[in-house]
Order: structure tokens, then C-alpha cells, then sequence
């Protein structure tokens, strides 16, 4: 009896943590639910619709200052939002690519925290 009132307890305690932790977001719209919905709201926010393919559908935009390509992905059925990718202009320069990625590094660590496991292999600190 004590086992099962524990194990509904830790049940309980696991499903409470797990609604109570956010959900991911593109510019502050949840990557979730429809990808119409999300289409819709990335719009709201500046972004232009430029292509449709498949389930992929991309937009250019400001994202943090820069114009970026996002591409928002759709799950096999085409109708709920799975991934957003952005994408920048090549750059030709090394420096840029580096400053770039340190750039971004930093940002996302102070927003999401230092990842508790980290494999970098940073070329700039190479002879390349």
C-alpha cells in the first residue's frame, strides 16, 4: 500500500514538473501546435513569407539585429510546427564566422544556462 501511494506521489510530483516547464520559442511564439497558426504569428512579427515547399516554409526577417532566412518545419502530416531553423548570409571571413559563433554562444547560454555537457572543437584555435 505505502508503495503505491509513493509511486502515485512521484507520479504526481513528475507530471507537475513536466507541465510547469515552458515550452520552446522562436521570438516568443511557442514551437508547437499549427504550422498555419505559427506561420500567422512569425508574420505578426515582421517576418516575409518568400517560400512553400513541402512542409518547410521560409521567411526572411530580423532575428537579433541581423536579416536572417528562417525556415519553419512542419511535421509529416503538414500541419504542426516541429523545428525553425534560422540562417544567415555566408560569410567569406573567417573572424566573422568566429565572432559570429561566439556571439550566439553567449546568448544562448545566458538565456537557457551553460549546457551541463559540452564537446567544442573551435577552429579558430587551430593553425587553420
Amino acid at each position: 500500500m505505502r508503495t503505491r501511494i509513493l509511486s502515485f506521489i512521484c507520479g504526481a510530483l513528475l507530471a507537475v514538473t513536466a507541465t510547469a516547464q515552458p515550452h520552446l520559442s522562436f521570438k516568443g511564439i511557442p514551437i508547437t501546435g499549427s504550422m498555419t497558426s505559427f506561420c500567422q504569428q512569425l508574420k505578426t512579427k515582421g517576418f516575409t513569407q518568400i517560400c512553400s515547399d513541402n512542409n518547410i516554409t521560409t521567411f526572411v526577417g530580423d532575428f537579433t539585429g541581423r536579416q536572417a532566412y528562417v525556415a519553419v518545419g512542419a511535421a509529416d502530416d503538414g500541419k504542426n510546427v516541429h523545428s525553425v531553423v534560422v540562417l544567415f548570409d555566408p560569410s567569406e571571413e573567417w573572424n566573422t564566422l568566429v565572432n559570429t559563433y561566439d556571439y550566439y554562444k553567449e546568448i544562448y547560454s545566458r538565456k537557457y544556462g551553460n549546457p551541463a555537457k559540452s564537446i567544442e572543437k573551435n577552429p579558430s584555435n587551430s593553425n587553420s
